[in-house]
């Protein structure tokens, strides 16, 4: 009499609902060593986020577990097989098939495809070594220098063991890239680069990226008041310029609207010059033909809905 096994969450050999042979849990197709990298790296990802990347890496034998567990093992096997049959393209299907074992899939694959691109990875060298922030944001030049770094630990094997002289390695790669994101920085910032080289202990990357945009920030605000302060130097009319930058909707009065001056309708005594001073804007002459004088304050204001 066959017993239901009760399987925690946390067991390699649980299978979630929606674990199903036809799901397609990597973004990514494979169609060769072009691109077999990057096929690795998020079926790696796909796999250990469903607990299931023993399966590949040959840590989760079937003779691992109890006789009561090995059918759900047959089960899970078959699973993890099908999701690497829908992450290839057609014409490799052949060599998946009829497999049984997604380890020597998996392995069968890398001994394939897993080739070394030296010339992708004299590119991409080269790239990180002379990539330069230019009209790039610093914001956008970051990102540009990690998408380069993120494609070249990809394709070279760094050393992983927790010994002294691996740290000193992580150090050192952490430091270089240090400097060749200060390097690529165009001169402007040549500040606030300077006051990071400077400092006792050294900032990681992201600390010294936050402090570079905080100085972009910084140097956008103050150009943007000098501006605004060169034009009152020069004695323009700030006002003038913001309404030429904003131009205002004019309110146009009520046809009921009553002059008490020539009694009557369609304005009202506040639009006359001659009676309440003229403007400082105003280019015409006075109803006695003279020239206005600009010097005088002007008391109308013409009205508007900014």
């Amino acid at each position: 009499m066959a017993v239901d096994l009760v399987i925690p969450y946390t067991h390699p050999l649980y299978l979630h609902p929606s674990n199903t042979p036809g799901s397609v849990i990597c973004p990514v197709k494979l169609i060769g060593s072009e691109n077999y990298g990057l096929w690795r790296r998020t079926m790696r990802i796909a796999l250990q986020a469903k607990r299931k990347l023993g399966f590949v890496m040959g840590t989760c034998k079937k003779t691992s577990f109890e006789t009561k567990y090995h059918d759900q093992w047959e089960i899970c096997n078959a699973i993890v097989l099908s999701w690497l049959m829908n992450t290839v393209s057609s014409n490799l299907l052949s060599g998946i098939v009829y497999a049984s074992d997604a380890s020597l899939v998996w392995e069968d694959l890398k001994e394939r495809f897993d080739k070394v691109n030296r010339v992708r990875i004299y590119q991409l060298h080269r790239e990180i070594t002379t990539i330069a922030q230019g009209i790039d944001t610093v914001s956008v030049y970051f990102t540009k220098l990690k998408e380069l770094w993120a494609e070249y630990d990809a394709m070279v094997i760094f050393p992983s063991c927790g010994c002294s002289k691996s740290k000193d390695y992580v150090e050192h790669l952490h430091q270089q890239r240090l400097i060749q994101f200060l390097a690529g920085l165009n001169e402007s910032h040549s500040q606030a680069r300077r006051q990071i080289l400077m400092k006792t202990s050294e900032p990681t990357l992201n600390q010294a990226y936050a402090m570079i945009v905080e100085e972009e920030s910084q140097r956008s605000d103050v150009n943007h008041n000098s501006l605004g302060m060169k034009a009152i130097a020069e004695g323009n009319d700030v006002t003038a310029l913001w309404t030429a930058k904003h131009p205002p909707k004019i309110r146009y009065k009520s046809p009921n609207a009553f002059c008490d001056h020539c009694h009557t309708k369609g304005h009202v005594k506040n639009d006359y010059f001659q009676l309440i001073r003229y403007p400082s804007w105003y280019k015409g002459k006075k109803k006695d033909g003279s020239n206005v004088q600009h010097n005088v304050p002007p008391v109308f204001k013409p009205e508007y809905d900014n």
